[in-house]
């Protein structure tokens, strides 16, 4: 069976000593060069016949076993058709090959520069092997880790803490007008501001966001986003509006050289939605699915990305419309659903970790009007969009644990009385120290008192409020529960 690894590539300092090989005399004693280096995939070449190659392309070669290796002179060069003789490939016993030519116009060619001449990077494939002879396949596609370096690999880190991991590939689902282009848009805005989602920890990173409704609707819902949350100017999300079909491969590589155009690679792409990516395709079709899924795996490790696909759940309203194939490859699966006014979110898979349990939003109007023109030509502009607000938990449902779900303003507010001179602080000298509208502060203190994380006592002239070990506790940052859900054998919960 032909070895697809290929074989290994050393470094140039290993061929200097071989460099005057093709002039050296039979009996000049050679120098002896240094042995692959340690950790360099040594054996990735053997089962590689490179003597097979070279004769298959009519090139001619003489063996010259060394204490080292062996040495193949060539009747030509590899890499210049200015001169035939000065050049050889050096076979290590651990199968790894170089490649060296004396000539000055070939100083810096090595053995990549040789494996393109000889065209191993496309070969024909073996006699046996699958595919049959003549198939065309690639000697570097695939790499062996061993388990060692495997347990060294860095654990998966949240990209959108309890909900959306780094370097994966999500689906966020739900019937029509469930607000997922709401939420999708909510999530990327939060993460290349590296603001709280609601309360969850994000990692800063730009972001390119995939939309399949017009640019005049989306803008408004992000200036009615930025207008809600007090922000102006760059967030860091691209958006592209002329869809990409996944499922052919030259619009893939153009929207691969997109995002390869940006200056800091995106760890975020949000597909909104699945149709926006599969133009003519069959959502039932495996096959279909399956293209998606790989073009979403290349722009995952190429950028080492997030893959958000927003879809539409079936006649049912219960799973995501089409084949399973979208479920069973993709890590993590986001279901919204409604409820009269209010928005459930569910993570009904979460392929490394425990799920959090069900939130609640809602969509709160936000006016984006004014007045347009002077005196009698003024008018009123009336246009407003939405934004998403969380709802707290629906009634008699149990709170969620402490931390995960305060929502920024809650958290603002709690670390001002936490930081607060003194142990019990008056609520007007809170609310300054919050930096919060009194509208929303009135609101978050409420909510903390009825949370427990914070208690209220009459002193005086008016009421004080304290932080108690409960709202000290919701502010600790979380675990990872990918490093901390360990036993004592080491094994996680998903073993």
């Amino acid at each position: 069976m032909e070895d697809k690894a290929g074989p290994e590539v050393v470094t140039r300092e290993q061929l200097e000593a071989v460099a005057s090989l093709g002039a050296a005399k039979a009996s000049d004693p050679p120098p002896k060069p240094p042995p692959p280096p340690h950790g360099a995939g040594a054996g990735a070449g053997k089962g590689f016949d490179i003597r097979a190659v070279l004769r298959d392309q009519g090139i001619g070669f003489v063996e010259k076993p060394k204490s080292y290796g062996i040495v193949l002179l060539l009747d030509r060069c590899l890499t210049s058709t200015e001169h035939e003789d000065g050049a050889c490939i050096l076979e290590f016993p651990s199968g790894a090959l170089s490649y060296k030519c004396q000539h000055a116009s070939c100083q810096g060619k090595g053995w990549e520069d040789a494996k393109e001449a000889l065209g191993l990077r496309r070969r024909n494939a073996t006699d046996g092997a699958a595919g049959g002879a003549g198939t065309q396949v690639d000697p570097d596609r695939f790499r062996i880790l061993w388990d060692e370096e495997v347990e060294k690999l860095p654990p998966p880190d949240w990209l959108v803490q309890g909900y959306v991991v780094e370097k994966a590939i999500a689906v966020l689902y739900g019937p029509p007008g469930a607000g997922k282009s709401f939420l999708a848009l909510d999530l990327a805005l939060s993460v290349s501001k590296g603001r709280d989602w609601h309360g969850c920890p994000t990692r800063k990173s730009p972001v390119v966001y995939g939309a399949s409704e017009g640019a005049a609707g989306l803008g408004l819902r992000i200036k009615a986003w930025k207008r809600h949350h007090g922000m102006a100017g760059r967030m860091g999300t691209g958006f592209v509006f002329q869809p990409c079909n996944f499922l052919d491969a030259k619009d893939i590589e153009a929207f691969l050289e997109c995002l390869r155009s940006l200056p800091d690679k995106p760890a975020l792409v949000v597909v909104d939605t699945l149709a926006w990516a599969m133009a003519g395709g069959d959502e039932n079709a495996v096959k279909d699915l399956m293209l998606v899924l790989q073009a979403a795996r290349r722009i995952r490790d190429e950028f080492d990305a997030t893959v958000l696909i927003v879809h539409h759940t079936g006649k049912s309203g219960e799973a995501e419309r089409g084949s399973s194939a979208l479920r069973a490859g993709a890590d993590t699966m986001l279901k919204l659903t409604t409820d009269g006014a209010l928005i459930k979110l569910e993570v009904d898979k979460q392929k490394d970790a425990s799920p959090p349990k069900p939130r609640f939003f809602k969509l709160e109007p936000v006016a984006l009007g004014g007045q347009q023109g002077q005196g009698d030509d003024a008018e009123i502009d009336l246009t407003t969009s939405c934004v998403l607000i969380e709802a707290g938990a629906a009634p008699g449902t149990e709170e969620d644990p402490p931390g995960l779900h305060l929502t920024s303003n809650q958290r603002k507010a709690l670390v001002a009385l936490r930081d607060a001179p003194d142990p019990w602080t008056p609520t007007s000298r809170w609310e300054r120290l919050s930096e919060l509208k009194k509208s929303s502060f009135d609101t978050v203190r409420q909510r903390l008192v009825e949370r427990g994380y914070v208690e209220r006592k009459e002193r005086g002239n008016g009421v004080s409020n304290r932080i108690t070990a409960e709202g000290r506790a919701a502010l600790e940052p979380q675990p990872n529960p990918f490093t901390s859900r360990a036993g004592h054998d080491g094994r996680t919960a998903a073993d």
